[in-house]
């Protein structure tokens, strides 16, 4: 008797020329249905979606425009750039409806890692342009982040140094709050 372990499908990734010059690649990780793909997908200008993005955000290179089907509820969507990315200031930024509103540009939360960002959309939900939980995730979308005025990104801190910088200023507070009153007049 023999147990054989299931294989993992391989990761499914498409890779293609952005007009920046250089080649990104989008990837589902391993273990997605068999029946996930990625249809009609390319690397685009984000001109070509007709609306430019927030002022202050800056999207350094193409959006990933793409329909997932077959994938599930949720897919976490890798990815890969020719250069590193700004690891605390990156967002997922998205063109594209929400639920009561029509398309705008809006950001989803995403992990960064060297040159890759990996963000989750869900079907029907957050990062899904059709809003239908139907089987597919159509969606152009890319990475951006907040820029200075001399163009360079914004730095921000994540949420545990964040909590760190609030407990570091509460204690403050606490000690000059509990010194006591000098009352009187000096001469």
């Amino acid at each position: 008797f023999f147990v054989v372990a299931p294989i993992a499908s391989p990761p499914i990734c498409f890779t293609g020329a952005l007009t920046s010059g250089g080649q990104a690649t989008a990837c589902l990780p391993s273990g997605v249905p068999p029946t996930c793909q990625f249809v009609n997908s390319a690397f685009v200008p984000v001109a070509s979606i007709g609306v430019a993005p927030p002022a202050g955000i800056q999207i350094p290179y193409d959006l990933f425009q793409f329909t997932a089907t077959g994938c599930g509820n949720s897919i976490s969507l890798s990815l890969t750039y020719p250069a590193a990315l700004p690891a605390s200031a990156a967002s997922y930024w998205k063109f594209g409806p929400t639920t009561g509103q029509p398309a705008h540009w809006y950001a989803l939360p995403a992990a960064v890692n060297g040159s890759t960002l990996t963000v989750v959309l869900t079907d029907g939900g957050a990062g899904d342009s059709d809003l239908q939980q139907n089987g597919s995730i159509v969606d152009p979308g890319g990475v951006g982040f907040a820029v200075g005025a001399d163009g360079a990104p914004i730095p921000t801190l994540d949420e545990w140094r964040l909590a760190l910088l609030v407990l570091l200023m509460a204690t403050i507070l606490g000690v000059v709050a509990s010194r006591p009153q000098r009352t009187g007049c000096f001469q």
